[in-house]
């Protein structure tokens, strides 16, 4: 748990800019990607999940037309690259977490091309991850 505290203290930190400003910085992304680097225990199941997500997560994008930002794909993909093989797992909290956010956003504003920061709800997500022990 000890060593996700860094990520969950960035997350929170880039979640309170995607609020404000409504874009994920450079800065952030590298930094969860060279502290994955460090901390990573098998580099090749990182790359592996990292390439995975990256090309997943970049049809979405393309697929909808920028729906999904461009630095929610980049902040993703150096999450997957850091959790390895727990990202799949990590990908069920996220959808949860997502999912009542959407849901609470269309009650709200009663329409469904309803534009929200996706960074806030990465971090939810990651920050259950961690409490649930994964």
């Amino acid at each position: 748990m000890s060593d996700k505290i860094p990520v969950v203290l960035l997350l929170s930190v880039l979640s309170v800019i995607d609020l404000k400003k409504r874009e994920v910085p450079h800065w952030g992304v590298l930094s969860l990607f060279l502290y994955a680097l460090f901390t990573a225990d098998k580099i090749a199941d990182s790359i592996f999940w990292g390439i995975y997500a990256f090309l997943g997560l970049w049809f979405i994008f393309y697929i909808t037309k920028g729906g999904l930002g461009g630095g929610d794909v980049k902040l993703l993909t150096a999450l997957a690259f850091y959790l390895g093989p727990m990202f799949p797992i990590y990908l069920g909290f996220l959808t949860v977490t997502s999912g009542i956010g959407f849901l609470t956003a269309f009650l709200y504003y009663k329409k469904f091309h309803q534009s929200l920061p996706m960074a806030p709800f990465i971090f939810l997500a990651f920050l259950f991850f961690s409490l649930a022990g994964l």
